[in-house]
């Protein structure tokens, strides 16, 4: 579960996690839980989609790609790169 939770420094975004601690008929003896701040790594996430957002956009203005390992075999391109190359993307 997520959860926003506002304190002196603002808002941050937190994973909760619960597990129960069961007898051996599963009757519920206690509740154990965990909450992380993953409001950092949620942040992190958001840049690094809109990096690469921008550098596709950047490589389909400018009609290029990277690519690492060049062969029929293995190939690694990017969307620009199956674009203007011999290779087709496999679907």
């Amino acid at each position: 579960m997520k959860c926003a939770c506002s304190g002196l420094t603002g808002v941050s975004l937190f994973l909760i996690r619960i597990a129960p601690l069961l007898d051996e008929q599963g009757n519920l003896l206690k509740r154990y839980g965990v909450a992380i701040d993953i409001e950092d790594r949620k942040l992190v996430e958001e840049k690094l989609q809109r990096s690469q957002t921008q550098l596709a956009e950047a490589q389909r203005l400018a009609h290029v790609g990277v690519g690492l390992g060049l062969t029929p075999e293995r190939h690694n391109l990017v969307d620009e790169l199956y674009r203007i190359s011999v290779f087709h993307q496999e679907e």
